[in-house]
């Protein structure tokens, strides 16, 4: 994933690595990315190891991230060679969008925009307090579901334990570059 993390830096036209938004009428592809990286925050052998993936561009088309997660994601789990993302990027080679789901976007978190200084962010604290209120109950409330598992997780058949083929389904055997192309 960190070799095909580096292919996306620079500027490129990434409509392979979007969802078309046909009634905004956008017809510039064109995006650059000035930073790319995936690190492993904890490693553990239970399957619940925590990736953290940071992009950083000037501007992003519709289900950009999302698009370039998944491509990632089937890099990382092997079932894609690190030269897809060459491919994809190659418009003239591959002007249609294989298909292909997105990501989900219950991980995506924005956190940082920055405009040159021009704007300063307001943070209220009382907005965090509620934000970290809710995530606290919604952790609470899944880690007492997750506890009441009576089976150990041991004993559990190995396709269970990839806790992360929920975020980018994709259950079709053909390779991107093989699977029917959309519009241009």
């Amino acid at each position: 994933m960190e070799e095909a993390c580096k292919k996306l830096i620079g500027e490129y036209d990434f409509r392979n690595f979007c969802k078309f938004n046909v009634k905004d009428g956008i017809t510039n592809y064109v995006r650059k990315i000035m930073e790319v990286e995936v690190k492993t925050l904890d490693e553990t052998d239970d399957g619940f190891t925590m990736c953290e993936l940071t992009i950083v561009g000037r501007a992003f088309l519709w289900h950009q991230i999302r698009s370039i997660f998944s491509v990632l994601f089937l890099v990382g789990k092997g079932k894609e060679l690190v030269e897809v993302v060459d491919e994809l990027l190659n418009i003239e080679k591959n002007p249609r969008k294989p298909q292909y789901n997105m990501s989900s976007d219950a991980p995506l978190c924005l956190y940082d925009a920055d405009f040159g200084g021009e704007y300063e962010w307001i943070y209220e604290a009382e907005c965090h307090e509620d934000n970290l209120t809710s995530l606290q109950q919604l952790w609470a409330e899944h880690s007492i579901k997750s506890n009441t598992v009576t089976l150990p997780w041991c004993d559990l058949s190995p396709p269970l334990l990839m806790q992360s083929e929920w975020l980018v389904e994709d259950r079709n055997p053909k390779v991107l570059m093989e699977r029917q192309g959309g519009c241009k």
